[in-house]
């Protein structure tokens, strides 16, 4: 049913799971409406769902590029920047997609 999303939005995007923590921190803080609202839509990037159309490629094109001239430490904070200044239409997808399997214990949700 996921992909039917894709009917409506270009792409698909779990929060990342320190979001609420974050989010929390920076309300309870002396902090700018600028820095709160960035606690409150930052995404994981270890499942995205999207439609491969001009929107995407455009976005995803413009993200490499990024990429590649800061280097990979900078993935998430590049992704979400450049997410930001895209026309690409955004669906929250549900926290079961973002599922971490650690080898040491059974699979968490975060």
């Amino acid at each position: 049913h996921m992909f039917a999303w894709l009917d409506n939005y270009d792409m698909g995007l779990v929060l990342e799971p320190t979001t609420l923590k974050d989010a929390q921190d920076t309300l309870m803080g002396d902090t700018s409406a600028a820095v709160r609202w960035a606690a409150l839509n930052d995404y994981n990037t270890g499942v995205v769902l999207y439609d491969q159309n001009v929107r995407t490629q455009t976005f995803l094109n413009t993200w490499n590029d990024v990429l590649l001239s800061q280097g990979e430490a900078f993935q998430e904070g590049a992704f979400q920047k450049e997410l930001e200044r895209s026309d690409v239409r955004l669906k929250q997808l549900p926290t079961e997609y973002n599922l971490m399997v650690r080898p040491d214990t059974h699979a968490v949700y975060l």
